[in-house]
């Protein structure tokens, strides 16, 4: 099985397979929208089912968001700040999936309280990316280097994704 191919790498590279296996999959047609409206004014056995639901699906998403992220030409994706956006997703990738499932209500709110944490930590992905491209600037790299077409429909997917 895969713990058996993956002994000897380092946990940060197993989390980078599991990421990049998660990246594989479809993510399902629920906006995040959707999601936390569906929580809104739920009783407890609704809120569990919530958490059930983001716990399986917030990795997937988070794991495209990294894939597309690692999409963007090498110069941009080499920044510091990319390099800390990458690292934060990855980050809150295993805080996710290491999260004991919420069975129970004490278990639900952990995750709640876990999941208010990472949108907290995530609002500096727009300014990341921004940061990103003025360091590029700032270190000579030509605009040419990052200007493609393909690269604004990388990012309109990234942060509509």
């Amino acid at each position: 099985g895969k713990a058996e191919s993956w002994r000897g790498l380092t946990s940060e590279s197993q989390t980078r397979l599991l990421i990049w296996d998660e990246a594989l999959k479809e993510e399902k047609i629920l906006s995040l929208k959707d999601l936390i409206q569906f929580g809104q004014g739920a009783n407890r056995k609704t809120l569990l089912l919530s958490a059930q639901i983001l716990q399986a699906e917030l990795p997937l998403r988070i794991a495209h968001r990294v894939h597309e992220l690692q999409l963007l030409p090498a110069p941009l994706l080499a920044t510091r700040a990319l390099t800390e956006l990458t690292q934060l997703y990855e980050e809150s990738f295993t805080r996710i999936v290491e999260h004991p499932p919420p069975k129970k209500h004490e278990q639900e709110e952990s995750f709640s309280q876990m999941l208010k944490s990472i949108k907290e930590k995530h609002k500096i992905a727009q300014g990341n990316i921004a940061m990103g491209f003025a360091e590029m600037q700032r270190e000579g790299i030509p605009r040419s280097a990052v200007e493609k077409d393909d690269i604004q429909d990388l990012l309109v997917k990234y942060f509509t994704g």
